[in-house]
């Protein structure tokens, strides 16, 4: 599910949507890109080995 399927899905989304559709395009776009850039870092965070200085 994309952010714009689940944002959408909400209804203070969909009103703003139909209360200004551009305002709700520029803002879900850079919804969209937030969140991927999150989900990147959590995905790397989440790859990373916790070494804590054991040996």
């Amino acid at each position: 599910m994309s952010f714009e399927e689940y944002a959408y899905g909400e209804n203070r989304y969909r009103v703003l949507k139909k209360a200004n559709p551009e305002a709700a395009a520029k803002l879900m776009e850079a919804a969209t890109k937030e969140t991927r850039t999150r989900f990147d870092l959590y995905r790397k965070l989440a790859e990373m080995k916790a070494d804590c200085g054991a040996e």
